[in-house]
């Protein structure tokens, strides 16, 4: 019997392997979104994005769901600034009323969280800022976790 975890263990192998096209993080970050709630769909959005230069003829309407998912997917874990900043990022390529509706609502809950909150100026969570995507704690301890490498151009970053 296949289950949604065991259908993602052998995903998360491929991707492992080098197995790791625009199309794959696509689909991944769709079927993640809609069948769990946790960062997977951020992890399956952040490579997408990273293939999107060597993938060829991807409409902008497409572009614009992919930011919209991990855009959800980080509005469901709390993550509105990174949410926020998707969902201008998923507008700027097509325009959806849903998510200019969901952008209010992350940019609401940003203003709520700055203005209730005096110690999240403190503390700063460490961040990794690669090709305009913002890594978080939590995505590097997912790519860690898959033994994974990011290549940018010339730099390999190893986790």
């Amino acid at each position: 019997m296949c289950t949604v975890e065991a259908a993602f263990d052998c995903f998360e192998q491929s991707v492992a392997m080098g197995y790791a096209d625009f199309w794959c993080g696509y689909w991944a970050t769709h079927c993640s979104y809609h069948l769990t709630e946790n960062e997977r769909p951020i992890f399956y959005a952040n490579n997408a994005i990273l293939a999107l230069p060597q993938q060829e003829g991807v409409t902008d309407d497409v572009i614009a769901g992919l930011y919209e998912h991990l855009g959800s997917a980080q509005l469901d874990l709390e993550l509105y600034t990174e949410a926020a900043q998707n969902y201008r990022e998923s507008l700027r390529y097509h325009f959806n009323q849903m998510i200019s509706d969901n952008l209010k609502i992350a940019e609401e809950n940003i203003k709520n969280s700055d203005s209730n909150n005096f110690f999240s100026k403190l503390f700063v969570k460490p961040q990794l800022k690669v090709m305009g995507l913002l890594f978080t704690d939590n995505n590097l301890q997912i790519f860690q976790y898959l033994g994974m490498q990011l290549k940018f151009n010339t730099v390999t970053a190893h986790l």
